[in-house]
């Protein structure tokens, strides 16, 4: 009953400024963001191929999300980001809680990752500095913040 409580209010506050209103930052200060899936479609890619990424979290109502490109497991500098997105309960979020999100990621011959959520590019990444060699195993991390980082990782190979 008090996240459908938190969730309605956030509705109302969405149509009052959504993640800029203070009222809507005090509501979300403690909630912390939470995994409730991650899924992708494919454990390998191929140039001219896309894969499918779905996830859900729940917690928070507003958040970043983040994907990142890895040569292992773990969050480093030397990782590319190929989604960085702020979530929450505005019109124009490409993400939020409580809802199953879909990104589709497109690998073309270029070695670019074209991440979209909607029909809309989130953003095209040269993955060059990362992939030297083919095949080259990689990893698909999922981080999502609020105060608090959760993160999950998925194997795919590069050809």
């Amino acid at each position: 009953m008090r996240c459908l409580t938190i969730v309605a209010l956030a509705l109302i506050l969405a149509g009052c400024g959504g993640n800029d209103d203070p009222l809507l930052n005090v509501i979300n200060d403690p909630l912390d963001i939470e995994f409730e899936d991650f899924y992708v479609d494919r454990t390998d890619i191929y140039p001219g191929e896309s894969v499918w990424i779905e996830w859900q979290a729940e917690g928070a109502l507003y958040f970043d999300a983040r994907l990142y490109v890895s040569q292992d497991e773990r969050i480093s500098q030397d990782d590319l980001v190929v989604i960085d997105e702020e979530c929450g309960v505005e019109s124009d979020d490409h993400c939020t809680a409580d809802e199953d999100i879909y990104f589709s990621c497109h690998y073309d011959s270029s070695n670019r990752f074209s991440c979209r959520e909607g029909g809309d590019i989130l953003k095209r990444t040269d993955l060059t500095p990362l992939i030297e060699q083919y095949p080259q195993e990689a990893y698909l991390i999922l981080e999502l913040c609020n105060d608090n980082c959760e993160e999950r990782s998925w194997p795919l190979l590069f050809r």
